[in-house]
């Protein structure tokens, strides 16, 4: 369900965002960051195999040019300590995603070295 509204989104602003890949547990999200080198992941919190803070703190450390956002069912101040802990100030609570999705992303592209 997220990942489809998180696909949907995205893909109403395709002029933007492209979609390079999506892993189904924790394992898969990191070999693909690995394979695919991405800008930015969308990496939910609640992933099997590997949990998602696991998965956020290899990224930074592997890959620190790849910006993740950590999306959660947690309130804010939970989300926020979780997201310290993973070495990322970038999250969303699920619930605000059709909101927040995109001025995020729009907020870390600015951010980009050209």
């Amino acid at each position: 369900m997220v990942r489809g509204l998180v696909k949907n989104l995205l893909n109403d602003n395709s002029n933007e965002w492209v979609i390079c890949g999506e892993a189904s547990n924790g394992e898969d999200a990191v070999r693909s960051v690995s394979d695919l080198q991405p800008d930015v992941i969308l990496l939910d919190l609640s992933l099997p195999l590997l949990h998602g803070l696991e998965v956020a703190q290899i990224v930074r450390r592997d890959y620190s040019a790849v910006a993740v956002v950590l999306m959660s069912e947690q309130d804010i101040p939970v989300l926020a300590r979780m997201a310290e802990a993973a070495g990322t100030p970038h999250y969303l609570e699920k619930s605000r995603l059709t909101s927040d999705l995109i001025p995020m992303l729009r907020s870390l592209a600015g951010k980009r070295p050209a």
